[in-house]
Formats: C-alpha cells, sequence, structure tokens
C-alpha cells in the first residue's frame, strides 16, 4: 500500500527523526512511503509551498499514517481533512499498519494453492493493493485463482 505519514513538522526540531522512525517501520512491513520530511527547508520556500507538494505526496497515497501530535499541527489537521475527503484509509500510528509480509493470502485455482504474503499476492497477480482489497471483498477471479484472507 502506498502511504503519506502526516505530523508536526513546524516547530517541531525532532520532526526528521520521528518521521524517519515511522518511515522505516512502515517499509519494514511492506509498503511504499511518501515521506514529507524528505522535502528540504529553503529559505525561499513558505509554508504554503510546503503544503502544496505535501498535497500531491498525500494524493497519490491510498492511506496516511498520523502521528501521535499531529493535532498540534495545522498542516496535519488539513491533511487530515484531505484523507477524509478522499476516502484514503487512515491509521493513528504505525503500530497499526498491517503488515503485508506476513503470509495470509491464499490463492487457488482447481488443484493449484499458494499461500502468499500480500506483496507476493499482488506481484504474482501483477495488481495494485486497491484491486486486491476489491478482488478479496467482491470475489472477482484475477488469473483464474480465487483469494482469500487467511488471517487479519
Amino acid at each position: 500500500m502506498k502511504i503519506y505519514i502526516a505530523g508536526k513538522i513546524t516547530g517541531n526540531p525532532d520532526y526528521k527523526t520521528q518521521f524517519k522512525k515511522v518511515e522505516n517501520i512502515i517499509t519494514k512491513r511492506g509498503h511504499s512511503v511518501m515521506n514529507p520530511a524528505w522535502l528540504k527547508d529553503g529559505k525561499d520556500f513558505q509554508y504554503h509551498d510546503y503544503m502544496t507538494v505535501t498535497e500531491a505526496m498525500q494524493k497519490v497515497c491510498e492511506a496516511v499514517v498520523f502521528l501521535p501530535n499531529w493535532k498540534e499541527s495545522e498542516g496535519a489537521q488539513t491533511e487530515h481533512s484531505r484523507a477524509i475527503g478522499r476516502g484514503q484509509k487512515i491509521f493513528y500510528g504505525s503500530k497499526n499498519v498491517p503488515d503485508y509480509n506476513k503470509k495470509c493470502y491464499l490463492l487457488r485455482k482447481e488443484n493449484d494453492e499458494k499461500l502468499l504474503s500480500r506483496i507476493e499476492c499482488m506481484d504474482f497477480l501483477k495488481i495494485t493493493d486497491k484491486e486486491l482489497s476489491r478482488v478479496i471483498k467482491y470475489g472477482y477471479l484475477r488469473r483464474g485463482y480465487t483469494v482469500s484472507l487467511l488471517e487479519g
């Protein structure tokens, strides 16, 4: 899943460390990350400039992880409203982000069964995370396989 990280940056001297820690956790769980802390500070860039760029970063993601300090940030509150408006999945803290490396998806096709992680399943079927969720929810077949979620 593509995940954007949101939290307090302005006035937070430790934001780069906090965001990097969450990025590492999410990446180890098999997700792709958009991290606004990657942006370099520049004296000529204003708050509005950064919000314009982070809006584009958030827009391409399916989910947003909110750091514990997000309510202290006007920007993160804006990102929360955007996430709700766009129907993005919302996670409050990295501990709630699912581990896509767990073997929990069973693909069946006649006498062939495969037990795969979410990422392996997406690679095998050549589909996105969003498409896989649809296949599981509505029972559509992909490449002749049905997909079952074995554990949450």
